[in-house]
């Protein structure tokens, strides 16, 4: 009780026998109306404070997408327009003419969109049509940046086919093949690198994709996680290889990209021991998540390692080159279903 307070209750004076309900009636009416005397009167109400977000990792705030009701996981498809196609229906994303159906559904691709099969170009294009048929119907669509889509805008391709490199001379100018940097790539590889090259079209399209999402309780990751890069933040690790594709920034985000960057690495994709699985559990528990999901390792299908901590979701689904299995991962609240 401040001193002003203590005066007004001295002045004033309550009837014999009030009890002590009344005395604190009128404290917390006083209360109310401390520090009047600095308020002007038609001062408007202080907006309210925002709101904290739903997580914060060691590097600043991060965004914590709310769990829809519904979400699925969709792994590599590497340039195969039909194993895109037939992912999307398996997950009752979209119909037969690719018109998105799947209402609030969220969907998440765990990157490598792109590389090994013909459609590159195609299978791009169509993700954004999608993405945007989504958004209009109250879904969302997720992309994230994998191993190949980096190599890409770093101008290494990694098996990449003919109709891969030819496909993208329709994305780019004269001039854009003359740019200096592109003289020393040979002339059948050059439109693809050019369209490719940081600050190009598609370069900054992929720069909007980031390379590790959390929803919910679940964190995608193309290749997994390590606790350095919880240390590094979330947000660093999008914001650096994102400003880095874009043209923004011109240092090249060298380790992040590398074998032991959260691209690359297979810590939980193949037989994780019982010390991986506590390291799991620690990051996981350092984010407030309950999972990991991956892609970047072909399986022969959806499978999960240390009781369900991670999930690996790469099933080589391109027709062409792997066959393997066109399979999603469903997450409902805590189950979690491969969709076979």
């Amino acid at each position: 009780m401040d001193a002003r307070m203590r005066t007004v209750l001295r002045r004033m004076a309550l009837p014999r026998g009030a009890g002590t309900l009344a005395l604190l009636v009128l404290v917390a009416a006083l209360a109310c109306g401390a520090g009047g005397k600095d308020r002007q009167p038609d001062a408007k109400p202080a907006a309210a404070a925002p709101a904290a977000p739903a997580h914060r990792d060691e590097a600043g705030p991060f965004e914590r997408l709310p769990a829809p009701e519904r979400l699925v996981a969709i792994g590599d498809i590497h340039g195969s327009l039909r194993a895109l196609h037939a992912a999307l229906r398996k997950a009752g994303a979209v119909d037969e003419r690719w018109q998105w159906v799947g209402g609030p559904l969220v969907v998440v691709f765990t990157g490598d969109l792109i590389d090994r099969g013909d459609d590159d170009l195609d299978v791009l294009k169509a993700l954004d049509r999608v993405r945007s048929d989504a958004e209009k119907k109250g879904g969302a669509l997720h992309i994230l940046t994998g191993n190949h889509e980096a190599a890409n805008v770093d101008g290494k391709f990694i098996e990449v086919s003919a109709k891969g490199f030819e496909s993208f001379r329709s994305e780019v100018t004269a001039t854009d093949l003359e740019a200096p940097g592109l003289r020393k790539i040979k002339e059948e590889r050059r439109a693809r690198a050019a369209a490719f090259q940081p600050g190009s079209k598609w370069a900054q399209w992929l720069s909007r994709n980031p390379a590790v999402l959390v929803v919910g309780d679940t964190v995608f990751v193309h290749g997994g996680l390590r606790r350095g890069h919880v240390r590094l933040g979330l947000s660093v690790i999008n914001a650096r290889i994102g400003d880095w594709m874009s043209g923004k920034s011109r240092k090249r985000p060298g380790k992040l990209m590398g074998g032991d960057g959260p691209l690359w690495i297979r810590d939980y994709s193949k037989d994780p021991g019982k010390e991986d699985c506590k390291k799991l559990e620690r990051m996981l528990d350092a984010l407030q998540a309950r999972r990991m999901v991956v892609g970047h390792t072909i399986q022969p299908h959806i499978n999960s390692a240390c009781d369900g901590r991670v999930w690996r979701i790469d099933t080589g689904m391109n027709p062409e080159h792997f066959k393997g299995p066109i399979e999603v991962l469903e997450i409902r609240g805590d189950r979690v279903t491969p969709l076979r």
